[in-house]
């Protein structure tokens, strides 16, 4: 569309000038020399160089032309029907936007004027503009191709209460927006935004009172989708309410605050892919550095993108659920779940990372999660990596899955919950930190404190320790999981109230019990034997004869009594074989120790197997 416009301009002139060049060839007709109008019905002409040319209307109906180079072009009115060119070259006119490939404009505005008294209307940027204030009313659909220039925002920037895209075509992809001045944003959203390409830079200097510097605000009730571009602000980037969906660009702020904040209460902004980066040195007082905060009541979907702060890359208000991404801190919590009442986090995958070096002074807040008090965390996947702790709880919490790993001299998981449950089902659990000299082993894969609960039912749990790879100050209930701890430590240690049904351990020593706490073991596959004093009354510790087992762990407990006598009525037969299939169709529970008649910390079909041979004296 471009380049038919700017034919029709040039060739055109080509025919207010061709009254002088030997080159023309047209019908007799008024001379053009100082005419104020030409009108021809046909020109063909194979090359024409014009240094200037002013006129104030030309009417052609049809141009052939094989070149045609201009230096300066100043037209008031034109009018062509046909126009066909192989080159066309112009070094300077004096518009800069075009309307529907035949408004020619002088400045941005005067275009989105003109847009303005249609329906439809394709901006196409010639040249660099200022631009003041403007409003696209609504139901109006304004395309806006910034074709690689520059467009300064004098005051106000737009307000869209209509359909508005932006778009760069350039190659170079240089379009830009950008405002030097004034408290105020660049774009608001009231209608429905689509931004394809170009870059949007806030840079006006630092204000007294409330910051207003964005890319970016869209309001409720507002439709918004970005598919790329570049975005900045010494403030927020992009402040957003209403539908929003970010499939791509890059989101940057250098302020001591988000890059992104989303305050919808009423639809759900969805982040499918970007890069969000706060680039600020870290300031004195209260660090407010993130990628993303939510507000209470929002609703948020991320499903990719790269997020990365010194500080703290989400702090979540509002209902999240992450599917993927990469979040990585160098300094504070990489996210951080302050939803409380206001909905639940849900992390089903994603890069969860806080690789920052430990702090000369004050507290080591180096986590990959923090979740605060009457918060409920679910955690399905993902995989989470950090120097310190990995991940502190004091709300609700369930896992089950997901790769968890700790550099550091400390716990990979700490539960501080006092008023809820932690549940883990799955996952993996690595310490894999360093104990420097003189510092005391702390590199566990679970601690809880006083007056927690927590309940262990599967899971894989690594460390290489003096310490205990699982510490208990609360209560927790284990009926699964596999421990190993390659030090000599110990696999759990009780300072509270400690039942275990059932788990594997691996480790120098199995258990330890400190004084005024209990932990009572009924079940489960060990590389030593538990002492007498741990064991649940009727309970025992067997040698393990399960081939498969038996090597790494050479020790199970069982309930004591006849081997194969499931249901305890001191024989081994059919019913038996009954007790087993009622506790797994989930109907026996009580059966959930001598179930397990090989002993493999399963209950399945291999212990009907194991009691058809005991019964045929196998």
């Amino acid at each position: 569309m471009k380049n038919r416009f700017y034919l029709f301009l040039f060739l055109v002139l080509t025919i207010a000038i061709g009254s002088q060049a030997d080159v023309f060839t047209r019908p007799s007709g008024p001379t053009v020399g100082g005419s104020d109008e030409e009108v021809t019905d046909s020109t063909v002409v194979d090359s024409l160089v014009i240094d200037s040319l002013i006129t104030d209307s030309i009417n052609v109906d049809s141009i052939v032309i094989d070149t045609l180079i201009i230096d300066s072009l100043v037209i008031d009115s034109l009018d062509i029907d046909t126009l066909t060119n192989d080159s066309l070259v112009i070094d300077s006119i004096d518009y800069v936007a075009i309307v529907n490939a035949d408004s020619l404009c002088k400045t941005l505005t005067e275009a989105f004027y003109v847009a303005n008294d249609t329906i439809d209307a394709d901006i196409l940027l010639v040249d660099d503009s200022n631009l003041g204030l403007i409003v696209i009313r609504k139901g109006l659909t304004v395309s806006l191709d910034l074709n690689g220039h520059k467009v300064s925002i004098d005051s106000l920037g737009i307000y869209n209460y209509g359909t508005l895209t932006i778009t760069d075509s350039s190659e170079e992809g240089l379009g830009t927006i950008r405002m030097d001045q004034g408290n105020v944003g660049m774009i608001y959203n009231y209608g429905e935004l689509t931004i394809d390409k170009g870059s949007f830079i806030c840079n006006a200097p630092e204000v007294e009172g409330t910051d207003n510097r964005r890319s970016l605000i869209t309001y409720a009730g507002s439709k918004t989708t970005i598919k790329g571009g570049y975005y900045y602000s010494p403030y927020q980037a992009i402040c957003l309410n209403g539908e929003v969906t970010i499939d791509a660009g890059e989101f940057v702020s250098s302020g001591n605050c988000e890059v992104a904040a989303n305050y919808s209460t009423t639809a759900q902004v969805i982040i499918n892919d970007g890069i969000f980066s706060n680039t600020a040195e870290k300031p004195e007082g209260n660090d407010q550095r993130r990628c993303l905060w939510t507000c209470p009541g929002s609703k948020t979907l991320i499903n990719g993108g790269t997020y990365t702060s010194e500080n703290q890359a989400l702090f979540l208000i509002g209902e999240t659920t992450i599917e993927d991404g990469t979040f990585v801190s160098t300094g504070n919590n990489s996210v951080v779940n302050y939803s409380s009442a206001n909905g639940e986090l849900v992390i089903n995958g994603g890069t969860f990372q806080n690789l920052g070096q430990k702090p000369a002074e004050g507290t080591d807040s180096r986590r990959s999660l923090f979740t605060n008090k009457g918060t409920t965390t679910i955690i399905n996947g993902g995989t989470f990596l950090s120097n310190y702790q990995v991940i502190a709880l004091n709300g609700d919490a369930t896992i089950s899955d997901g790769e968890f790993t700790s550099t550091g001299n400390i716990n990979v998981i700490g539960n501080y919950n006092t008023t809820g449950e932690l549940t883990i089902s799955g996952g993996t659990f690595a310490n894999e930190g360093e104990v420097d000299e003189g510092e005391m082993d702390s590199r566990r894969c679970l601690w809880t404190s006083k007056d927690t609960n927590t309940t262990i039912s599967g899971g894989t749990f690594t460390n290489n320790s003096t310490a205990q790879t699982i510490t208990i100050y609360g209560n927790a209930l284990i009926s699964g999981g596999t421990l190993e701890n390659k030090g000599q430590g110990s696999g759990i240690a009780s300072n509270g109230s400690v039942e275990v049904t059932n788990c594997r351990i691996s480790a120098w020593n199995m258990m330890i019990c400190w004084n005024g706490a209990t932990l009572v073991c009924s079940g489960g596959l060990y590389s030593a034997p538990i002492p007498s004093i741990l064991l649940a009354e009727g309970c025992e510790c067997v040698d393990n004869t399960d081939p498969e087992t038996m090597e790494t762990y050479p020790y199970k407990v069982t309930k004591g009594g006849l081997p194969g006598d499931v249901n305890g009525d001191g024989s081994v037969d059919v019913a038996d074989i009954s007790s087993v299939i009622s506790f797994m169709a989930g109907s026996a529970p009580e059966y959930e120790i001598t179930a397990d008649v090989n002993g493999d910390g399963t209950v399945d079909v291999a212990d009907i197997s194991s009691i058809i041979s005991i019964m045929a004296g196998a």
